[in-house]
């Protein structure tokens, strides 16, 4: 019984690493673990799943707990585990290794930003300036022809992942 003893798990290797228009990817109904990275790959949330492709597509349309802050989300990467027990220990090792930004629960060995804005008592209104996302499409073409998927901030031509190639 020694303090700070550090257990070590081998963590499997993402399936797949996709932005948001490639969500489509992910297999309709299989169960695993997801992790979620901001524009300069900062581990933003970590999840678990039953059905990956739905609670993923969620989160990039701000549908879930994170829907103040999904706005900030540029890719995700995720792998398949079928047992719920293996899920959750996946997930909670990922959360404390790699400290998510965003998890409120199963943080014990940091503060997550959420403890964070909590302790300092800020009204819930006021913690993130919100983007207001429009039903308008982003006007960018794909090099397949394609026009992109996401939606745009009030008052822009193109989403966050295309605006910096047209300016």
């Amino acid at each position: 019984m020694g303090v700070g003893r550090v257990i070590k798990i081998e963590i499997p290797k993402f399936e797949m690493i996709l932005k948001y228009d490639e969500l489509d990817k992910i297999p309709a109904s299989k169960a695993g673990v997801y992790v979620i990275y901001g524009e300069y790959n900062e581990v933003m949330y970590t999840g678990k799943a039953e059905e990956l492709r739905s609670r993923i597509h969620n989160h990039f349309t701000g549908n879930t707990n994170t829907g103040l802050i999904y706005q900030y989300f540029y890719k995700v990467g995720f792998f398949y585990e079928d047992d719920p027990v293996y899920r959750d220990m996946y997930e909670t090792y990922i959360i404390n290794k790699f400290e998510s930004k965003w998890n409120e629960f199963k943080c014990f060995t940091f503060k997550s930003y959420r403890d964070i804005y909590r302790f300092k008592r800020i009204p819930k209104f006021q913690r993130w300036e919100r983007k207001v996302h429009t039903k308008n499409r982003c006007n960018h073409i794909k090099d397949n022809g394609e026009q992109c998927k996401r939606y745009v901030v009030v008052n822009e031509k193109y989403c966050n992942s295309h605006l910096k190639m047209h300016v």
